[in-house]
């Protein structure tokens, strides 16, 4: 989950929620429609996300619990570097 967020285009900050699909998970998951909401229900209850009182539309918007426990760089460059070797 927290590589399906972190692909989301620069426009949305890697803070922001968002709009998980079933049909778009069951392409990108290979799952059927009851396994997606099996996961999805799965990944609720474990608290792995969490549903959201405001909708995208018609869509459920969900955070990533690790997205309020840790701090997330904003800039999605700082997340695309290489980790520097530091001198010994």
């Amino acid at each position: 989950m927290r590589e399906f967020v972190g692909l989301r285009d620069k426009r949305f900050p890697l803070t922001e929620p968002f709009v998980f699909a079933y049909e778009f998970a069951q392409a990108y998951c290979g799952l059927s429609g009851d396994g997606v909401r099996g996961a999805k229900d799965w990944l609720e209850r474990a608290g792995v996300i969490r549903r959201l009182d405001k909708k995208h539309g018609r869509s459920i918007l969900w955070k990533l619990a690790a997205q309020e426990a840790i701090d997330i760089p904003t800039s999605r460059s700082t997340v695309a570097e290489p980790l520097k070797e530091t001198n010994r």
